[in-house]
């Protein structure tokens, strides 16, 4: 068997998963969904892992994202979808800089409504590395807007050096 065709056998197992799924009837979508959703994520993910080794890291991050939304729409885990987006940022960071933005917001959005502990400072964090991209595209309105959304996070969180670091860097791009 082809390596091509290990990752594409993932895809499509996933795929039909999620279509499995959204046919479930209303009294039986909890437990049942959860289920091919979290077959489909760990699908996503073990494709995206064959991507990244055959190098095609667009379709790795985006598999990656993949994984990530099914986690987001599971009851009991959606906790993990970060992790995910997050992943998937760091795999297209160098190539595909805009892509990786897009992963990094859905990641810093499910931090700031997902309760527990630090998730407000590593939603900071992760906007801070948003800006970092903006930056690296000459978009400062987009580093502002994402600095000044990890400022109100620091804050909200207590973390006043990291606001502050953040304060640093909006005074530096005006």
């Amino acid at each position: 068997v082809k390596t091509g065709s290990k990752w594409n056998s993932c895809l499509k197992a996933a795929a039909m998963l999620l279509f499995t799924c959204a046919n479930v009837g209303r009294e039986q979508v909890s437990a049942r969904a959860d289920a091919c959703l979290e077959e489909a994520a760990e699908l996503f993910a073990a494709a995206a892992l064959q991507l990244k080794m055959e190098r095609k890291i667009y379709a790795a991050g985006q598999a990656l994202i993949r994984s990530g939304d099914c986690y987001a729409r599971h009851t009991d885990q959606a906790f993990q979808a970060p992790a995910q987006y997050a992943e998937a940022a760091r795999v297209l960071r160098q190539q595909f800089p805009d892509a990786a933005i897009l992963a990094l917001g859905k990641a810093a959005d499910l931090r700031e409504r997902i309760p527990g502990v630090g998730n407000l400072q590593i939603a900071g964090r992760l906007r801070r590395d948003q800006a970092d991209l903006h930056e690296a595209a000459g978009n400062s309105s987009a580093v502002l807007q994402a600095l000044e959304q990890a400022v109100q996070l620091f804050e909200t969180d207590g973390a006043a050096s990291a606001a502050t670091a953040c304060r640093l860097r909006i005074a530096d791009t005006r």
